[in-house]
């Protein structure tokens, strides 16, 4: 697996591909925390939860909720 190998004193690319990695799996992570959290909100029809709208939705309240985050806060 990816995450045992030993990248010290490797090359750039190398540590890239690592760093790439991590980020994927953080991700990945996150996801899947807000999918439990959704899925633990719904009192019924948690079937919508494998539906593309269902998808579209979280995915563009995150992003839309990280734009107004973004823009409100103070420099």
């Amino acid at each position: 697996m990816w995450f045992n190998l030993n990248f010290e004193g490797e090359s750039r690319e190398e540590i890239d591909f690592r760093e790439s990695k991590c980020e994927i799996w953080d991700a990945t992570c996150h996801l899947a925390e807000l999918i439990i959290v959704a899925y633990k909100k719904m009192d019924k029809n948690q079937k919508d939860i494998l539906t593309k709208f269902w998808w579209e939705h979280t995915r563009f309240e995150t992003f839309g909720t990280q734009v107004v985050d973004t823009l409100t806060k103070k420099p």
